[in-house]
């Protein structure tokens, strides 16, 4: 009798593991089928990517040539008007007018600026800069601004002098202290802070602001290309983007912090002193 039941006990594990190795097999059919259909996806999404992004190049490069003509067009309107003596009862009009243009035109050039970084377009050079100087450089160009809406402005900008690219970290800056600016809190007076803070290897620029502030879910959104926490906040949505592809080709790192809405924001700017290059 034990030894029946030693043979069935066999049998029954053999017929077991050829039960589970069909499985397996089946398993790993399912599993390679679908590795493949992964796969392609993947390449679709990929080629779908690459077509989306040749359409808003040319959509954009199209878009310049009117927007540049309604600029002109506003021009002639303003010489038209001041030669009749028209041109300060139409003002607000006209105001208006070039605000409209001057927005297209900025979200237009930002689409652009993607469009090449993205597609390592643009060439870095490297030269030795004044940090602090740059910096307070940008600042100016804001003051009309910052003057127009009455923003209290802070510095500690401590002399630094990095290895890196002038032209794009003023772009970066720039973008920076205009958001800062552009999502103020109305319910209190605008204050922007813009300091330096000297490590042994790297340089952390901050920029803080007490505006509206951002909630936990949209930091980790915020630069995402075209990602806006409103459909109705101005600008194209993809200043934040640029200013990460650039601060990351230059060998650094950008990040935000904020305590939630109405609680101001802090962006943080980390590059190197010295940025090894292998060019």
């Amino acid at each position: 009798m034990l030894f029946r039941s030693d043979i069935a006990n066999k049998l029954s594990d053999a017929l077991n593991n050829m039960l589970l190795y069909k499985n397996l097999q089946q398993s790993e059919t399912a599993l390679r089928d679908a590795k493949e259909e992964l796969e392609c996806q993947y390449e679709e999404l990929e080629e779908l990517d690459k077509m989306k992004d040749g359409l808003l190049s040319d959509v954009t490069h199209e878009l310049k040539t009117p927007v540049s003509k309604q600029w002109m067009q506003v021009e002639l309107l303003k010489r038209f008007l001041d030669g009749k003596g028209l041109l300060d009862d139409c003002g607000k009009i006209v105001k208006t007018m070039e605000a409209t243009i001057a927005r297209q035109n900025s979200v237009i050039n930002n689409i652009l600026d993607l469009s090449r970084l993205e597609k390592g377009g643009r060439k870095y050079k490297f030269e030795s800069i004044h940090l602090d100087t740059l910096l307070r450089e940008v600042l100016n160009d804001y003051q009309p601004i910052i003057e127009s809406h009455g923003v209290a402005v802070e510095t500690e900008l401590p002399k630094i002098t990095i290895n890196s690219d002038s032209e794009m970290l003023s772009h970066v800056f720039a973008n920076l202290i205009n958001n800062a600016i552009k999502y103020k809190n109305h319910n209190v007076p605008p204050k922007l802070g813009l300091s330096i803070e000297v490590q042994p290897r790297t340089v952390i620029v901050k920029i803080t602001d007490n505006g509206i502030g951002i909630s936990k879910s949209e930091q980790e959104r915020v630069f995402e290309r075209f990602y806006q926490a409103s459909a109705s906040a101005p600008g194209s949505g993809v200043g934040l983007t640029i200013a990460k592809i650039i601060v990351e080709d230059l060998a650094g790192q950008i990040w935000l912090e904020s305590a939630g809405k109405d609680q101001g924001t802090t962006v943080f700017v980390e590059l190197p002193l010295i940025v090894n290059r292998k060019d």
